[in-house]
């Protein structure tokens, strides 16, 4: 059994705004304070069965690509997103899948047009968002949509060999009480197409168990419940990039694939 990392992860320190993050006018926009805490973080071999979404909002799915080489031109973009549809419906059942977001960069800590990591325990969605990214998808399908289950996953494959400088962290929500959960807004996007999107930040509660995958390889990926319409499901899966203790190599840069399949079901 792995023993359970100590690292600190990024929560939101109490505050009497409204919290606001921002890429444009981030300098005047910005006013979110952290709070970070040294946490444990567990190896997931150590539950028993291993995670699974219906149980604990997040899996890890062993998954061959038939594609070898992921160039940052782009060329493998499509054939990638037709292996995620057919594998999202596999695991979810669902009628229909939509792949957004896929890309070389999200998450990774070195490469042209990286995004880089995320330092701060978060979840792309809110109830209240989550009907906008749907409606982004195709306006005339949203209502439709809407009006059934639906839900989104991230899907994380990393590309780059372990030890990895910066893993990623991910909380069982079952720990997580909705007083923790505390809604953001975000603007991204150029000057002249500015987007912006609640999404959910957490207050430290020691309740949180965190876990990781320390020898995830490109075979396997990594699935977490952005949010679930289904309430018999857990949903808005915390999630962090956190230091390495166990990794002496600060070059040791993490390369992964990020991508969401929004998956929508008959009823």
């Amino acid at each position: 059994m792995h023993a359970p990392i100590r690292a600190k992860l990024g929560y939101i320190a109490p505050a009497v705004a409204y919290p606001v993050s921002a890429v444009i006018h981030a300098e005047r926009r910005n006013n979110l304070k952290w709070d970070f805490r040294e946490v444990d973080i567990h190896d997931a071999a150590e539950i028993p069965g291993g995670a699974q979404l219906a149980a604990h909002g997040f899996a890890c799915i062993d998954h061959a690509s038939a594609i070898s080489d992921y160039d940052e031109a782009g060329s493998w973009l499509e054939p990638y997103a037709a292996e995620m549809i057919d594998l999202a419906k596999g695991f979810t059942g669902a009628k229909e899948a939509v792949v957004t977001a896929n890309g070389l960069g999200f998450g990774s800590t070195k490469m042209d047009g990286g995004y880089g990591t995320v330092s701060f325990c978060h979840n792309d969605y809110t109830a209240a968002s989550i009907g906008r990214h749907i409606h982004e998808i195709d306006a005339e399908l949203a209502e439709e949509r809407l009006s059934k289950r639906f839900a989104v996953f991230n899907m994380w494959r990393l590309v780059s060999p372990p030890p990895q400088s910066r893993p990623l962290a991910i909380c069982d929500p079952n720990t997580v009480a909705i007083s923790d959960l505390l809604p953001s807004m975000t603007h991204w996007g150029p000057p002249d197409e500015e987007v912006y999107h609640q999404n959910s930040l957490f207050r430290f509660n020691p309740a949180h168990r965190w876990y990781h995958y320390p020898d995830l390889t490109s075979e396997q990926i990594i699935v977490w419940a952005g949010f679930d319409s289904d309430p018999r499901f857990p949903s808005i899966v915390p999630h962090c990039a956190f230091d390495n203790p166990e990794c002496d190599d600060p070059e040791a840069y993490r390369t992964a694939i990020h991508g969401r399949a929004y998956c929508f079901f008959d009823a």
